[in-house]
């Protein structure tokens, strides 16, 4: 993924990974690594209803990625900036 913006731009390989995030942006590298998100968020997820606490991945932040996608899509296919906010 690629995003250009008005001060610089981001690069992600690849988007959403589940064993880490890497790519750069104007800032420099990004390159955080995890072992595996997809278990530790399923691990944290079981241990918080088992706890009665808030889970760590709310379902507000899924709904977000999902607008961040679709935006995505749409300007994939009309060519045009696509505004989220």
């Amino acid at each position: 993924m690629q995003v250009n913006y008005d001060k610089g731009m981001l690069y992600m390989d690849s988007l959403s990974g589940y064993s880490g995030n890497k790519g750069y942006s104007t800032l420099g590298e990004i390159n955080f690594p995890v072992d595996n998100q997809q278990t530790k968020q399923m691990d944290e997820d079981a241990l918080a209803i088992m706890q009665s606490k808030p889970v760590l991945v709310p379902g507000k932040e899924g709904m977000r990625d999902n607008r961040i996608v679709q935006a995505v899509y749409q300007a994939a296919q009309t060519g045009k900036t696509v505004k989220i906010g």
